[in-house]
């Protein structure tokens, strides 16, 4: 079973991962964990729409995940399923929690989901954020709360729709972004909701904010053009929706245009049983944030979103050691400082700390937006009007954002993705100690294939050698993610010229190209990072690929030139095939200590073909003299590329008994010393030859030779072998 998942408060459901994510622009707040401090609920919303943008007719919205460090998401697809597809949750277990069978074939979706195991072991939970095959697109969820009047009359449901359901839902069900809000709208009013969400629905004309109010009772409404949104955990953001009742008597909501919700938003809290708690505004529309939310303190990254956007015009704070302690009628929309924001400034707020501001996170204490528990960042470019299948570009990182590289793709047409995003079921183990990772992160190993993992283990490292490491390590990422959205441009413009027959084949070669490149430089720059933090530190950390006067990569990524088709005038090298994937062998899995460098022949195949060393690959070998876990580095050469790596066993030189000296009820066994990379030895007895139920002694010296046995069953005949062993670490942990 998976990890227990605490409750929010009785008779609500909150997963364990939300503890970091209670949010809500529209000051839907209730109350919150007991004990949790608000700045410790750190997922932060953005939203620019294209009035503030570079490009004409592109908008962009997103948001950050926060909950620990060293927890990783996966990006995946998830394929179609015929009509009727359960769709279900475990966020109050299995058997009572939300069910709903699909009402018509579903459509394929990306998703960025957590590992199995955080959900009792089910592996289609919280999908979190993606695109569909109709262009749909979603960001779910930023957990809320209530009041206790909206509590106490439209309590949760245990069974109702929650965070685990909300994008698998949406995505799968939904060719417009209209429809996914009537849907959920629909299926709340039906089965009740678990929990307070909200949530982001878009398509290439029009997004969508939509927020769970209370039991059975829900708002949604278009996102405006005229103003940015910053969303980071606060309840107080002022934004007035028109909706009123229909009489003094008739509770019933009229709305205004680009407005949804649901039909007793206004009846439930005028007629609750303990008397009526509905505030109005002074031109008769519902005050939502004050029905049903209930005001909190000031927050630090509401402050430093707008600093970040140049927006403090009009703000009455205060803040005492970067904490903001007084904060009045802060707003859920405001116009920023200018209006030309790229996709580079959208990734960039994601890592924004308040530098240089009263709330920056480097010199105090307080939770920044580009938080260290931040488990993922998802960032969508939107191109009003383009076709559904390439309008909308999901750009995805799988770490926190300050030290990232978020890698774009046009999730609509994606059916596959590359193996470095590893999948649900991956081993968690070199999570390590959450908080507390960076012994994890120094080590090296087979977690290092998979994105996730390097650009975890990079924040850990980065974070924790702040002085050394991070401007460095900061300015590369940034020269790699520059050079990334540089040559998508160069991508995008052959991806909308491309036949719509074609476009599929190209999106999947685009995402899986931009994966693999990504890795292959954050995985490089990672073993750089380990190797200065355990050897000469006199000089600040500088990768090797970084130059330093132009502020960009020494050897530039190839995406665009691998993945734009040739043209006579315009002839492309072609792409160089991975070898990640490759089937790597040695003779033997386990070789005997020589007190030399062991360096065993391999063969490599890829696909079936047999590859040639130091033409298709070279090899290079760690940790393969002494007795232990050797490794061995398999790098593509010529028409290949990437790495994999093969590891072998080194074992101590094999000893024997030399002598076997039989006494009363006992025996004495002896051996000849092992002089080199022997810890002790192991000596094995028993009655039968087969050594069924053999008892074993362990000799914890090397220089011991001999062992008394004694106390054993007079008149039988024993069997007695024995061995070297030697205790050596491997990923940390230290084993024989």
């Amino acid at each position: 079973m998976g990890r227990v998942r605490p409750k929010m408060e009785k008779g609500e459901c909150m997963k364990l991962s939300q503890i970091g994510k209670i949010a809500l622009p529209l000051a839907l707040a209730g109350t919150l964990v007991a004990g949790v401090p608000l700045e410790a609920l750190a997922c932060t919303q953005v939203w620019i729409p294209d009035a503030y943008t570079a490009d004409q007719g592109v908008w962009y919205f997103g948001r950050s995940e926060d909950y620990s460090s060293r927890y990783f998401k996966i990006f995946g697809v998830e394929q179609a399923h015929p009509k009727g597809f359960l769709y279900y949750s475990a966020e109050n277990g299995v058997d009572s929690s939300f069910k709903w069978n699909a009402e018509k074939p579903t459509y394929r979706y990306t998703f960025v989901r957590d590992n199995h195991k955080e959900w009792s072991n089910q592996p289609n939970a919280y999908s979190e954020a993606g695109i569909n095959e109709k262009g749909v697109s979603c960001s779910a969820t930023l957990t809320t709360a209530y009041n206790d009047q909206a509590k106490a009359a439209d309590p949760s449901v245990k069974s109702g729709i929650g965070e685990y359901d909300y994008a698998s839902v949406i995505l799968g069900q939904s060719a417009t972004a209209r429809e996914g809000v009537e849907l959920i709208g629909r299926i709340i009013d039906e089965k009740g909701s678990c929990g307070r969400d909200q949530l982001i629905i878009s398509d290439n004309k029009e997004s969508w904010l939509f927020c769970v109010l209370s039991g059975h009772q829900w708002v949604a409404y278009q996102l405006p053009e005229d103003g940015v949104s910053v969303n980071p955990n606060m309840s107080n953001l002022r934004v007035d929706l028109d909706i009123r009742p229909t009489s003094e008597n008739d509770p019933t909501p009229v709305v205004g245009k680009n407005i949804l919700c649901s039909k007793d938003i206004i009846k439930m809290p005028k007629e609750a049983s303990a008397g009526s708690f509905l505030v109005l505004n002074e031109n008769g529309t519902i005050n939502v944030p004050e029905t049903y939310g209930k005001a909190d303190s000031g927050n630090s990254r509401y402050i430093q979103g707008r600093h970040f956007f140049d927006a403090m015009n009009g703000l009455d704070y205060e803040a005492a050691d970067g904490a903001v302690t007084k904060l009045t009628k802060p707003t859920q929309f405001f116009k920023p400082g200018r209006s030309n924001y790229t996709v580079k400034d959208g990734l960039n707020f994601f890592a924004y700390r308040g530098e240089g501001t009263d709330v920056d996170s480097n010199v105090t204490s307080v939770t920044a937006i580009g938080s260290q528990r931040t488990t993922e960042t998802n960032f969508f470019e939107i191109r009003r009007g383009m076709d559904p299948e390439i309008a909308t570009i999901q750009w995805e990182g799988l770490a926190p954002g300050e030290f990232n590289v978020e890698i774009p793709t046009y999730s609509a047409l994606l059916t596959s993705v590359n193996h470095r995003y590893g999948d649900v079921y991956m081993d968690d183990a070199h999570e390590g100690q959450k908080n507390k990772g960076v012994d994890a992160a120094l080590q090296a190993g087979s977690w290092d294939q998979y994105l996730p993992y390097v650009m975890m283990d990079l924040n850990t490292l980065g974070d924790a050698n702040r002085a050394k490491v991070a401007p460095g390590l900061r300015a590369y990422l940034d020269a790699v993610q520059n050079d990334l959205i540089a040559q998508h441009k160069q991508v995008d413009a052959t991806m909308q010229k491309t036949p719509k027959a074609e476009r599929q084949a190209l999106a999947n070669k685009a995402a899986d190209v931009a994966a693999e490149q990504t890795w292959a430089k954050c995985e490089k720059v990672l073993q750089e990072v380990r190797a200065y933090l355990k050897g000469d530190q006199a000089k600040p950390f500088q990768a090797s690929d970084y130059n330093a006067a132009t502020k960009g990569l020494v050897t530039p990524l190839a995406y665009a030139s691998s993945v734009i088709p040739a043209t006579p005038d315009k002839p492309v090298t072609p792409a160089a095939t991975s070898i990640a994937k490759a089937k790597v062998s040695t003779a033997k899995s386990k070789y005997t200590y020589t007190g030399k460098a062991l360096k065993p022949k391999v063969t490599v195949k890829v696909a079936g073909k047999t590859l040639k060393a130091n033409t298709d690959y070279t090899m290079s070998y760690k940790a393969n003299k002494n007795v232990g876990k050797a490794t061995i580095t398999v790098t593509g050469k010529g028409s290949y590329t990437g790495k994999v790596t093969k590891t072998f066993k080194i074992v101590p030189k094999k000893t024997g008994v030399s002598k076997l000296v039989k006494g009363k009820k006992s025996f004495t066994v002896k051996w000849k010393k092992q002089k080199a990379q022997a810890t002790g030895y192991q000596i094995r007895f028993s009655t039968k030859k087969s050594m069924k139920s053999a008892k074993v002694k362990t000799v914890k010296s090397a220089k011991t030779t001999s062992l008394k046995v004694s106390k054993l069953k007079g008149n039988k005949k024993y069997y007695v072998q024995m061995r070297t062993y030697k205790k050596v670490k491997v990923g940390g942990k230290t084993t024989t």
